[in-house]
């Protein structure tokens, strides 16, 4: 659980995910954050590149970022859209991008 930063600039949104907010360790090779609010949720799944740890070690190449009409956040642990080690430590690092809502 944790809380994301965003605002809404026309339609525009910039959102911001501090370091230490989304981490942790699991066997699951998804990581997703749900219960985007309404005024953040684009009309198409929008994607964007962050920041991430993947089995305890920084992501060089980015993370991908989905964000999805129905406020799901789904995080991909490379720019091609792959799956995170089923093991050791996962986080968000300290990232922001911004996306249209159209």
């Amino acid at each position: 659980t944790g809380l994301i930063s965003f605002v809404r600039i026309g339609n525009v949104i910039t959102m911001s995910i501090a370091s230490g907010i989304f981490t942790g360790t699991s066997n699951s090779t998804a990581f997703t954050l749900t219960g985007g609010p309404a005024t953040m949720r684009p009309a198409t799944t929008k994607v964007c590149i962050g920041r991430g740890v993947d089995n305890g070690a920084g992501i060089s190449s980015g993370i991908t970022i989905e964000i999805g009409t129905n406020g799901t956040i789904s995080l991909y642990a490379n720019a091609a859209g792959g799956a995170w080690t089923s093991s050791g430590a996962k986080a968000v690092s300290n990232c922001s991008f911004s996306y249209t809502l159209d």
